[in-house]
C-alpha cells in the first residue's frame, strides 16, 4: 500500500509542476507579444492527456478544452 501512496504523491508533485510551468509560459508568451502561438491545450492533447485532464490543469471548463482541442486538430 505504501508504493501506491508514493506514486499518487509523485503524480500530485508532476501535476503542480506542469501548472506552474504552464502559467509560467503564459505569462512569458503575453508579455512578449507572440501571436503565433500553440494552444496549451493542443500541447497538452498531442502529449497524451484528455479532456479533463488538461481542464483541471489549465483551470478552463472541460468544454472549452474539448473545443479548443477539436479546433487545433482541423
Amino acid at each position: 500500500m505504501k508504493e501506491i501512496e508514493t506514486l499518487i504523491n509523485i503524480e500530485k508533485s508532476l501535476s503542480a509542476i506542469l501548472m506552474i510551468l504552464v502559467e509560467f509560459r503564459d505569462n512569458i508568451l503575453k508579455e512578449t507579444g507572440n501571436g503565433k502561438r500553440r494552444r496549451i491545450e493542443i500541447l497538452l492533447a498531442e502529449s497524451g492527456f484528455k479532456g479533463p485532464e488538461i481542464s483541471k490543469i489549465i483551470n478552463k471548463n472541460l468544454a472549452a478544452v474539448q473545443k479548443a482541442v477539436q479546433r487545433g486538430r482541423k
